[in-house]
């Protein structure tokens, strides 16, 4: 019985089952939760050639620009929301920060467009 308690709290130490016993939870040794102190090494970067890094990177750089697209939206619907209730001051910073995020989609797109020269 006592060698099937220690295999147990064994297993559960292992899977962060553990609780407060002072182990890491699980998710710290799986690769689908990184940390902002660790650093993945992809050897697929050293592996790939600059066709295949700079096709990565125009990639990055449409998700970013069409992300931000969404973004400059939803701000532009708060600061109808905001005006609707009254906060005017509000309205208007939400659509200053939309039209940032327009800005910066543009320095994005430049950047695209150097990519394919």
């Amino acid at each position: 019985m006592e060698r099937d308690r220690k295999n147990h709290n064994d297993k559960k130490a292992l899977t962060g089952l553990a609780g407060s016993w002072g182990r890491a939870p699980h998710y710290q040794f799986s690769s689908k939760f990184p940390f902002p102190n660790q650093k993945r090494k992809n050897r697929k970067d050293k592996a790939m050639d600059g066709e295949e890094r700079v096709l990565r990177l125009q990639k990055k750089l449409e998700h970013w620009i069409e992300h931000n697209k969404e973004h400059a939206e939803s701000f532009r619907k708060a600061a109808r929301e905001a005006e609707e209730i009254g906060l005017v001051e509000v309205s208007r910073r939400l659509d200053d920060a939309a039209t940032r995020m327009e800005e910066i989609s543009a320095v994005l797109a430049a950047a695209m467009e150097r990519t394919s020269q």
